[in-house]
């Protein structure tokens, strides 16, 4: 009994501090690495910035028609604001934000309205931050190069997904990608 009485301490500190640490590696708490720049590194428009930072400040990234009754998402309207009054040159910028929510709605509309630059995207495949995700009534916790490899195979059968289809099958081979990409992107690959 004594001997548990001496460990149970030393082991109650090791489970804080990996709850800790755990913790402190969502996406959004973590102090953000050198690659990633803040809103006001990223964007001069003051109205533009209010609307990134509202968007970083939501920390998820939600479809425009969320729950069982389809209603429309708050922060995808705060998304769809930024859409329309930001430049193409804005949003590929954005895809070095600190916030993963702001990186993986630009990465998403980079996809879906700017095919020609969707090769940028490309190295957030690799980006293991967390993220939530609303997509009718799914509610998923997932990493952004998750997401935004399943946005790839979503449009990659679009008129223009050619270039999506190519980004597919080069991530499968990519031996610099997380192994659970490589795999996706392999299934992924086989019904292309």
């Amino acid at each position: 009994m004594r001997r548990v009485a001496r460990f149970f301490p030393v082991a109650a500190a090791a489970a804080l501090l990996l709850l800790l640490a755990s913790s402190a590696s969502g996406a959004n708490s973590r102090k953000p690495s050198a690659r990633y720049a803040s809103t006001a590194a990223l964007v001069k428009d003051a109205k533009l910035a209010a609307l990134v930072d509202a968007l970083a400040k939501k920390g998820r990234v939600d479809d425009e028609y969320i729950g069982f009754a389809a209603q429309r998402s708050a922060v995808y309207a705060i998304y769809a604001k930024l859409a329309r009054a930001a430049s193409p040159a804005l949003m590929l910028r954005l895809l070095r934000h600190r916030s993963a929510a702001v990186r993986l709605y630009a990465a998403e509309h980079v996809v879906k309205k700017l095919r020609s630059k969707t090769a940028q995207v490309y190295p957030l495949l690799a980006d293991r931050s967390r993220i939530t995700t609303q997509s009718g009534c799914t509610v998923a916790t997932e990493a952004v190069g998750d997401a935004l490899l399943q946005t790839f195979a979503n449009h990659a059968s679009d008129k223009q997904g050619a270039v999506l289809r190519a980004l597919i099958r080069r991530a499968a081979a990519d031996g610099r990608l997380p192994a659970p990409i490589r795999r996706s992107a392999k299934a992924f690959a086989k019904r292309l």
